[in-house]
């Protein structure tokens, strides 16, 4: 089994994102493409249905699927997208706490060895000026190391 990225759609009710690209429940945002816009949601990292496993070493990292490099707006194309992930601080992060991560850096996850749910926050940023359609090339990986 493998661990999974959900999103909490009620107290205690989670659902999962697809994973391997098949785009079945993609982690979906919307965004203003005449003004530009930044989404912020909290999202949980855990076990898959039915794992018995441990997870130790967890990493959750932004990564762009194409060469242009979607995930830094200061990065080679400069495309203007900028993704983001930040540890839970217990509260909805503030811009000082948001301007202290870099894009496309990953975060540390605490160790999972039973069905909990453990959050971070995801930040996705849009540039003004960008034409309607469906980006599907950034993904969040979740690194790890399984204990059976």
């Amino acid at each position: 089994m493998t661990l999974r990225i959900y999103e909490q759609t009620s107290p205690g009710v989670y659902s999962d994102f697809s994973i391997d690209g098949d785009f079945s429940n993609p982690l979906t945002t919307t965004h203003d493409g005449k003004t530009g816009s930044t989404l912020e949601m909290k999202l949980y990292v855990g076990r898959a249905s039915g794992s018995t496993s441990s997870y130790e070493r967890i990493q959750v990292k932004p990564v762009s699927l194409t060469s242009d490099n979607d995930i830094d707006p200061t990065g080679p194309s400069q495309t203007g997208w900028g993704v983001k992930v930040m540890a839970d601080p217990g509260h909805t992060p503030t811009e000082t706490e948001w301007s202290e991560i870099d894009y496309g850096a990953a975060v540390d996850i605490a160790d999972i060895s039973d069905d909990s749910k453990l959050p971070f926050w995801y930040r996705i940023e849009s540039p003004a000026g960008i034409r309607a359609g469906n980006k599907k090339n950034i993904a969040l990986v979740v690194m790890f190391t399984e204990i059976p």
